[in-house]
């Protein structure tokens, strides 16, 4: 009897051993930066980099990144958030680099940040660096142009095309805001009367950005710092935002954004 008994622990404590192996071999984490728009000298680009593995959200606990950023820009956090679809996890970070006050393209990256995983020890993901930004040429063309008029034909080919990329570019601009503002009206309707929900504080932010990436400043919008600071004040402090305020900024951005694609 004493054997069987032994045999049955030893059996139990295989199977527990192959399983925690499993688990860490079906674990791992695949991490991914990309930028949300075209980068521009002295300004604002959007980045995000993005984890994906195979289970649940708490399989993982991500903290917050380290992204590296060329010399003389800045790099601002954002916000975290994760999305399960039954079988994986998609766990994104945004946050916003302001690139510095000379010619592209510029290199963001590359990102490391550290996984918490229940019984395991810590260890650390990277994603690759990312090239955003276009050098400028037309310095050099214009030199190269004078008395050269095969040149010159090429420096007027660039500025065209140069014009139809920032043309689609802008287009491309308006058709996400158009989608942003689709987005916070839905959420505008599932609100409650008195207090505002994360869903539209989280519209707003998002609709703000990409009014911001257009060029706007409007002063009598929320800005972007102060959308996330009444978002961590729903989020984590439990504090309830009127209804009302959210709702007639919303209109205040729908009016904006009207404008802008008129524009």
């Amino acid at each position: 009897m004493s054997r069987a008994v032994i045999l049955a622990l030893l059996a139990a404590l295989l199977s527990t051993a192959t399983s925690t192996h499993g688990f860490a071999a079906e674990a791992d984490v695949v991490a991914h930066l990309r930028t949300l728009g075209e980068g521009r000298r002295g300004a604002e680009v959007r980045v995000r980099l993005e984890l994906s593995w195979a289970g649940r959200p708490e399989q993982h606990i991500a903290v917050t990144p380290r992204i590296e950023v060329p010399a003389g820009a800045a790099l601002r956090p954002g916000l975290s958030r994760s999305r399960f679809d039954g079988s994986s996890t998609r766990w994104s970070h945004d946050a916003v680099v302001t690139l510095p006050d000379r010619p592209g393209p510029w290199t963001i990256g590359p990102a490391r940040i550290t996984l918490k995983t229940p019984g395991l020890d810590d260890r650390e993901v990277s994603a690759a660096p990312i090239r955003t930004g276009r050098p400028s040429r037309l310095r050099y063309l214009a030199g190269q142009a004078a008395g050269n008029g095969i040149v010159l034909a090429l420096a007027l080919w660039f500025v065209l095309g140069r014009y139809r990329r920032l043309r689609d570019q802008e287009t491309g601009d308006k058709s996400e805001i158009s989608a942003l503002l689709v987005a916070a009206r839905n959420a505008a309707e599932q609100q409650t009367p008195n207090t505002t929900s994360e869903a539209l504080l989280q519209a707003l932010l998002e609709l703000r950005l990409a009014l911001e990436h257009g060029c706007v400043d409007n002063g009598a919008l929320w800005t972007s710092a102060q959308i996330r600071e009444r978002l961590e004040r729903v989020k984590f402090a439990g504090e309830e935002i009127p209804a009302d305020e959210c709702l007639q900024m919303l209109r205040l951005f729908e009016a904006e954004a009207t404008s802008e694609s008129q524009a």
